[in-house]
Order: structure tokens, then C-alpha cells, then sequence
């Protein structure tokens, strides 16, 4: 596994900048760099940035989310990690998945659920609340179930996270370790 500063420290060693292939030493942060040594720690953080945004999906840009739908609502919370999201993985909505009452919830996209779903459009269920079946992403982003909540279940799903730019020595690339060189 190699941090932003190895990475960086091996560019200026095998391409000579600054005569580090001649005895001259690396630099041991990248705080403060400039001229060829910035240039060099900004190509890193631009090749990794550039290689994380090949594909939305990577495996290693997947996060967990696991978060609690609140009784009488039909907004589904945020992811609270740190986190952003890029992708839903919209087969992987569950509700209680390691309970008995177990459910997936079927992901709709917004002009349909808009269109078949949203209240006033539906038949409203009997008590006004009952188990949800149906998850959508608005254009905004947020997310919305088909009726209100009867319940404050655990709702666990899969997402691809927005790549984060490598910023300070010690950060590591989010790529498995053998690639890191890319």
C-alpha cells in the first residue's frame, strides 16, 4: 500500500526531478511544494482522480448504508458516514434484512413513481401507514418510499461514494493496493 507522499517520492526518484535520481533528496511532504515537485504531487492526485472516475460503480468505491426509516414518514434518511454518495445500487434496498419481517423494497424510477406513486396519485393505504415496498431518488437526490412508515425499520442498501482527491501525505489511494502504481 503506498500514501499520496510514496507515490510522489517515487515519480521525482524514477523521473529525476530535482536531481533525486543523482543523490538530491525527495521531498518528505508534499506541504509547501512548489514549481516541478507541486507539478509533481498534483499529476498523482489528477492520474488517481482520473482513474477513479473510469467507472461509477468500482468495487472499492462501494460504501454500506444502514440507516432507520422513521414511524409515519415516507422521506428516507441520508447517508450519515462521511461518505457522498455517486450511485445507489437500486437492487439492494432492504428492509430488517436480518430480521424474520425481512423485506427488499423494489427501486422506481422518479418520473414513474411520480407519476403512479406520489400521494394523491396512489390509493392511499387503509390507517394511512403500512410496511413500504417501493423506494425512488428524486431528481434532487433524496430519496422517498411509496407510503408512510408504520414502523421505524432498519433500511440497509449498497452505494458507489464519490472519489476523493488525495490531499495530505498520508491519504491512500482508494484503489486496491496492486494498482496503486497506475
Amino acid at each position: 500500500m503506498s500514501t499520496y507522499l510514496e507515490l510522489v517520492q517515487q515519480l521525482v526518484t524514477e523521473l529525476g526531478i530535482g536531481g533525486a535520481n543523482q543523490g538530491a533528496t525527495v521531498p518528505a511532504t508534499l506541504v509547501g511544494q512548489t514549481g516541478q515537485l507541486w507539478n509533481a504531487g498534483n499529476w498523482i492526485k489528477q492520474a488517481e482522480n482520473n482513474l477513479n472516475l473510469l467507472h461509477n460503480d468500482w468495487k472499492f468505491l462501494a460504501v454500506e448504508y444502514a440507516e432507520t426509516l422513521s414511524a409515519s414518514s415516507a422521506a428516507v434518511p441520508a447517508h450519515s458516514g462521511a461518505e457522498v454518495v455517486q450511485l445507489w445500487d437500486r437492487g439492494s434496498f432492504w428492509l430488517d434484512a436480518t430480521t424474520a419481517r425481512a423485506a427488499p423494497l423494489t427501486f422506481l424510477n422518479w418520473e414513474i413513481f411520480r407519476t403512479d406513486i406520489l400521494p394523491g396519485v396512489a390509493p392511499a393505504s387503509p390507517g394511512g401507514d403500512s410496511k413500504p415496498s417501493i423506494i425512488t431518488q428524486k431528481r434532487d437526490g433524496t430519496m422517498l418510499l411509496d407510503v408512510k412508515s408504520d414502523n421505524a425499520y432498519a433500511l440497509t442498501a449498497e452505494f458507489w461514494q464519490e472519489p476523493v482527491l488525495l490531499s495530505v501525505d498520508a491519504d491512500v489511494p482508494a484503489m486496491p493496493a496492486p494498482f496503486h502504481r497506475l
